[in-house]
């Protein structure tokens, strides 16, 4: 018998790396600009972004990712 390779996995790990920077530091730079507009206009309502795609974001990322990588393959 031979191991049937996933069309959807990456091959190169780096690849893997790069799928999470990726998805994980988009809604850390978007927190921080929704932060930075709040602290810098004084406009309490922008806060609210910074609340929402801070965590909300964040924690969806990481269940996405957690769903669809191979954390426990062959290597």
């Amino acid at each position: 018998m031979h191991a049937v390779v996933a069309a959807n996995q990456p091959k190169d790990p780096a690849a893997e790396v790069n799928r999470w920077i990726t998805l994980l530091a988009f809604p850390f730079v978007l927190s921080a600009i929704f932060f930075m507009a709040t602290i810098s206009t004084g406009q309490l309502w922008l806060i609210g972004g910074a609340l929402i795609t801070g965590p909300g974001l964040l924690i969806m990322a990481f269940i996405y990712l957690a769903l669809s990588s191979d954390s426990n393959g062959d290597r």
